[in-house]
């Protein structure tokens, strides 16, 4: 019988998909019979490699999350180690040139924002599959990420009206920018590359909660266009907290992110930098659980040290329940559940990251742009 929880989205790695985790990380011949378990755990060994249909019927038995995974479980084990894979081919060409769109659309960008006078940094999936993965189809990509400093949100959103010709600003954002902390932004309505003025969703509002990121950033030669890249340390913390929210796409590639930066490193990072962030920024309660994680089941060398202070940090209420509210699936019961601990979770977002707000006047004005955006959305159907 299907395992419906793996098709339904998901937050933390579960066991079925940790095994897969360590089928894209560990070293081969390890790797290898782990794959094999998971395969007679997923129902997937028994399959015809010379279907028509194979790449489909493998694909559907697993969650979104675990899809994005196998190239780099492809790489890990290699083409020729298994007969299923080189069904894959044509797969992994589809993923190298999605991935080549996004990086052409935001080389473009790049340049543009150059010329503009508007720094640039890019982060997430661009840095990550040009700098730490072996191969860039081995960290599939849906858009491109790149990180301006909070002060030139305006003068990039009146660029960008002036170039609307070449680059669409995505519909909710549109109607939404005054809460949001980036924006997407398509060109020739194809390929999307999201521009932060934030770095994290829930600081929004705050104009210094990326300040760590540009006073530590590297500058990056990526094919003649001067940028700048996360430094190590920092692109692991923005890694690991990528995966702190439920997602339909199960954010479990957050464990590859991490896994691959100590690797390229060789677990050599700022660890008193990475304590630091951990204590400024509401995250704590996914972090006292993300690490301990990644240590007892990828990177045992992370320093005891290091383990102990993370250990001894004390979330609060409210990160603790914010936290709880982030990692469920607050549709799973219909509409009212959703109004019920959408409007909870609002509230201690509001608390925790957006105090300085006067909250019913912040609470009025984003249930009335979203009350907009949605009747716009219903209206162009």
């Amino acid at each position: 019988m299907e395992d419906k929880r793996l098709k339904n989205g998901g937050h933390f790695p579960n066991e079925f998909q940790t095994l897969l985790l360590k089928a894209a990380l560990y070293n081969r011949s390890e790797a290898f019979s782990i794959f094999l378990k998971w395969l007679n755990i997923a129902g997937l060994n028994a399959l015809d490699p010379n279907s028509s249909s194979f790449v489909s019927d493998f694909m559907d038995k697993l969650d979104l999350g675990s899809q994005r995974l196998m190239p780099l479980v492809i790489e890990n084990l290699g083409t020729e180690s298994h007969p299923y894979f080189p069904k894959f081919i044509g797969y992994r060409k589809n993923l190298w040139v999605r991935n080549q769109r996004i990086f052409l659309a935001a080389k473009e960008l790049l340049k543009r924002l150059n010329y503009e006078g508007i720094p640039t940094l890019i982060i997430k999936g661009l840095s990550l599959a040009n700098v730490y993965y072996p191969r860039n189809e081995t960290r599939p990509m849906n858009d491109g990420d790149i990180l301006i400093p909070y002060e030139y949100k305006s003068k990039l959103l009146n660029i960008m009206k002036i170039q609307n010709h070449t680059y669409k600003l995505g519909n909710y954002e549109n109607d939404m920018l005054e809460f949001v902390h980036a924006s997407h932004f398509f060109q020739n309505e194809k390929d999307d590359i999201d521009i932060h003025w934030n770095i994290f969703t829930e600081y929004s509002q705050n104009p210094k909660s990326s300040i760590f990121a540009w006073q530590g950033a590297l500058t990056f030669n990526w094919d003649g266009i001067i940028t700048k890249k996360l430094n190590p340390t920092h692109e692991f913390f923005l890694s690991m907290t990528h995966g702190r929210h439920f997602g339909y796409i199960p954010p479990i590639r957050w464990v590859t992110d991490c896994v691959m930066i100590l690797k390229k490193v060789n677990g050599e990072l700022d660890w008193t930098e990475f304590i630091r962030l951990s204590n400024m920024y509401n995250f704590r309660p996914f972090i006292k659980k993300a690490l301990p994680y990644l240590k007892d089941n990828f990177w045992q060398a992370i320093p005891d040290k290091v383990m102990n202070e993370i250990a001894d940090i004390v979330p609060t209420k409210d990160e603790i329940l914010y936290d709880k509210l982030s990692t469920m699936d607050i549709r799973k019961f219909g509409g009212i559940s959703l109004i019920y601990f959408g409007t909870k979770r609002f509230i201690v977002q509001h608390r925790l990251f957006l105090n300085e707000k006067p909250f019913f006047l912040y609470l009025f004005k984003w249930y009335k742009q979203r009350f907009k955006s949605e009747i716009k959305k219903m209206i162009n159907k």
